[in-house]
């Protein structure tokens, strides 16, 4: 009777959230999948839901759970579904792998056994969500036009994503397959004050909410979809425009990568003499080849990126030049070039202009809704 109780306490406290807080997701924690996770809870208890038994975890006490045999198991026993739910909406819920360094999460989990580990599923309204994506994605030290700028591009993308979720167990992951969601821990006050003033404002084309993507550096001009992925159809909103003098605070504006001719030998799978940049757009390269002796081999721009790690070769706006033993790439800007450039809103913002302004000008033929 009494776990029945907090139960509905919580479900009225539900009710009056969905309001302010937008839908609920499913979110997959893959930082924390395992064969052993632990949870604890914040500012209160909670309540682990087994099949049919229901039991109470006071504040403090740390529940264990782990597989069985392809079943999810707590105690001694093993079930077929396990849920957490905070017997208050305050409460903040822990996960561990090491029963040692816990982090802390908003929402209710729901445990699932994927690919034979357990997949906790963060149960989250989208906007608090968008509280821990935001600070995830372009950090806290960005001006606030900016990081409202952000917060609609990672809304409008959000519900992009739950248009197109391909997930069968959630709506999204936790990393860059959905957007970087890094929970309670990565949230700061006033990002949160910031997503909360442009609440539920989306980005539509044609009355859809968009695929709002965006990167880190422009290098001084975005790219066109097509541009960076040379087999999809144009998109309308995802048009490459001209950005110079924007973004040049950043760190990776400009940069040199040397990579040596034996690894590029190990990607290719043979001995490379030479390397040809077959087509441009925007000036990132769309197709390159890696030449041998008697074979050759074909990639787009992208595939070479996350070949060499998209952490070294920046972008695939870049020119070649050889060396005796290796090739020296020489590039701007940082990441796949597509919609807002996060240090180009920065400096846009701190040249006078608001966030609807910035989102306009990097999404072509949009409209600011809310959604």
């Amino acid at each position: 009777i009494i776990i029945m109780f907090f139960l509905a306490l919580n479900l009225m406290a539900y009710g009056e959230f969905e309001d302010s807080f937008g839908p609920l997701l499913k979110v997959g924690i893959t930082k924390f999948q395992s064969s052993k996770i632990y949870l604890k809870a914040y500012n209160g208890d909670f309540i682990i839901s087994a099949d049919n038994e229901n039991f109470i975890v006071r504040e403090g006490e740390i529940a264990t759970f782990y597989t069985s045999k392809g079943k999810l198991a707590y105690g001694d026993y093993a079930y077929n579904k396990i849920s957490v739910t905070r017997l208050l909406p305050n409460v903040l819920l822990g996960l561990s792998k090491n029963n040692s360094s816990f982090s802390k999460y908003r929402g209710d989990f729901e445990l699932k056994i994927v690919n034979s580990k357990i997949m906790p599923i963060n149960n989250i309204y989208a906007e608090e969500y968008l509280y821990s994506v935001v600070p995830s994605e372009i950090g806290n030290s960005f001006p606030d036009e900016a990081i409202k700028a952000q917060s609609v591009a990672a809304r409008s993308y959000l519900y992009y994503n739950l248009g197109t979720s391909k997930y069968s167990y959630c709506d999204l992951l936790d990393n860059v397959n959905s957007q970087m969601y890094l929970g309670y821990d990565r949230e700061s006050s006033n990002i949160n004050r910031l997503v909360n003033e442009t609440f539920n404002e989306v980005l539509v084309y044609d009355g859809k909410p968009i695929e709002a993507l965006f990167h880190s550096t422009s290098g001084g001009k975005t790219a066109s979809n097509e541009d960076v992925w040379p087999s999809g159809k144009p998109i309308p909103y995802l048009r490459g425009v001209d950005d110079t003098g924007n973004g040049t605070i950043s760190p990776r504006e400009n940069w040199v990568l040397e990579v040596t001719k034996s690894e590029l030998n190990n990607i290719a799978g043979f001995i490379i003499k030479d390397i040809n940049i077959l087509e441009t757009g925007n000036d990132r390269v769309k197709y390159i080849e890696l030449i041998g002796t008697s074979k050759k081999k074909k990639y787009t721009g992208e595939e070479l990126r996350r070949a060499l790690g998209v952490n070294r070769l920046n972008s695939t706006m870049f020119t070649i030049e050889e060396k005796e033993n290796s090739f020296i790439f020489t590039g701007s800007g940082f990441g796949h070039g597509l919609g807002m450039p996060q240090y180009s809103a920065y400096t846009m913002a701190e040249s006078g202009k608001n966030y609807k302004e910035i989102l306009l000008y990097y999404y072509s033929g949009v409209k600011l809704i809310k959604y």
